[in-house]
């Protein structure tokens, strides 16, 4: 009985020890999920090239922390009437602030990175109503302050080890979509999955343009009207510059 109760002791005493630390990931983990671009007439095979720019405003990994963060992307975009394939290479760069560590490594922490994701849909048509699903894969590279905070506090033993500099992306999203005239389209998608976790996600494409937004209310919306998260983005089909 005894002898249990030692191993008992030991197990809890390196739960409470090592399970108690912060872990943190590549700030682009916290960002939303890339919105489907569809071309309009949807009935036709296009193909399209889209320069994106995006600005995000959220809450961090742990309390009082927040991430502030632009984004700039290039996609491919391949439509016909009942798949949709997306191609995108992107460059972003922000600040994490970190707070709750020590007054040593506490505050803003610069990042910058890159990477690539290929979207894939599948849908059916009900009159000018499309309906489908579809998955996010990719992947990307991250350094800057915040990845030296993350090794540097690691070592530490201040919080968990987390220090790679690449990451991966994997989301599966319902999407749907309303065919307003051959020139303007509504969509509605929310992304499963990383980055983001959850990204609901509203665009309106009108003439080559796309504008987004994707929002997740915080529990206390009275103090933080913007949210958890707050993603809002504008795209333009270089095709017809």
């Amino acid at each position: 009985m005894g002898k249990k109760i030692f191993i008992g002791f030991i197990i809890l005493t390196s739960l409470t020890t090592t399970g108690c630390l912060r872990t943190y990931y590549p700030a682009f983990q916290e960002t939303s999920a890339p919105p489907m671009i569809y071309e309009t007439p949807d009935n036709l095979e296009q193909t399209g090239k889209f320069l994106s720019a995006d600005f995000q405003f959220s809450k961090g990994i742990h309390e009082n922390e927040t991430i502030k963060m632009g984004k700039l992307s290039h996609l491919l975009v391949y439509t016909k009437d009942h798949f949709n394939i997306n191609a995108r290479g992107f460059g972003y760069t922000g600040f994490y602030k970190v707070s709750g560590i020590n007054e040593l490594l506490d505050g803003e922490k610069n990042f910058i990175g890159a990477g690539t994701d290929f979207t894939i849909s599948g849908n059916f048509k009900i009159s000018k109503l499309k309906i489908g699903a579809g998955l996010n894969i990719g992947a990307g590279i991250e350094f800057g302050e915040y990845y030296h905070f993350r090794r540097e506090a690691a070592s530490k033993g201040l919080i968990s080890k987390n220090d790679e500099l690449f990451f991966l992306m994997l989301s599966i999203f319902p999407v749907l979509s309303y065919e307003f005239s051959e020139t303007s389209l509504l969509t509605a998608q929310l992304n499963i999955g990383t980055p983001g976790i959850g990204s609901p996600i509203i665009s309106w494409h009108k003439h080559g343009f796309i504008y987004w937004l994707s929002w997740i209310p915080d529990k206390d919306f009275n103090k933080n009207t913007y949210g958890h998260r707050i993603a809002a983005g504008f795209m333009i089909n270089l095709n017809k510059l």
